[in-house]
């Protein structure tokens, strides 16, 4: 189907895809697939350089998923395409959405999916105003290999500090995350608004 010059390649596509590193079950630290201090041991289980030992340290792939509205194909070049509706719109509110891990996340899965490099995201956000109707903002926004680089590192990071809350509940007695706020966004952002 085209749309102007925008051809869209796939719809409402949702993903399950291993990340390119390892987590230990039983004290979270996280680890790149290539890393050499990795023990492989027979039946190729993979075991923690940290806590090796006897029914310990198993290591599991980390996974990333989601849905993507859409893949297409614009400007000579592979995008996802993300719709975002609002009704607020103050005075400072930026009339942009803020692009943030969540989009880059599904360009890391449009490259994995397709095994082509994704440019980055076309971004499509649909202010609903009560006196003026709908009007919608475009906003384009590329990412440069390096960056997806560290969008994998900020993952694997998360990812760790989640695993290691979890390898402490035996210890502690209960799941020790953080107390919710309203809003993701106070007291200097939420650390788990990414696993949200």
């Amino acid at each position: 189907q085209k749309t102007g010059q925008v051809k869209v390649t796939r719809s409402e596509d949702s993903f399950d895809l291993p990340l390119p590193f390892k987590i230990c079950r039983d004290c979270g630290h996280a680890f790149m697939e290539s890393d050499p201090l990795i023990q492989i041991y027979d039946g190729g289980t993979a075991v923690c350089p940290n806590c090796e030992g006897e029914g310990k340290g198993e290591l599991f792939t980390a996974r990333h998923g989601g849905r993507v509205d859409q893949f297409i194909f614009f400007n000579n070049g592979d995008y996802i395409r993300d719709f975002k509706t609002t009704a607020y719109k103050g005075d400072n509110y930026d009339k942009k959405f803020d692009p943030n891990s969540q989009i880059q996340g599904y360009v890391w899965a449009g490259q994995q999916l397709s095994g082509r490099r994704f440019k980055g995201a076309m971004l499509e956000t649909v202010y609903n105003t009560k006196t003026k109707g709908p009007e919608i903002s475009q906003t384009y926004v590329d990412f440069s290999p390096g960056q997806m680089e560290q969008w994998i590192g900020s993952v694997m990071m998360e990812r760790q500090m989640i695993q290691t809350m979890w390898s402490r509940v035996p210890e502690l007695g209960y799941l020790a995350f953080p107390q919710r706020t309203n809003q993701c966004t106070q007291y200097g952002v939420c650390g788990f608004r990414e696993a949200c």
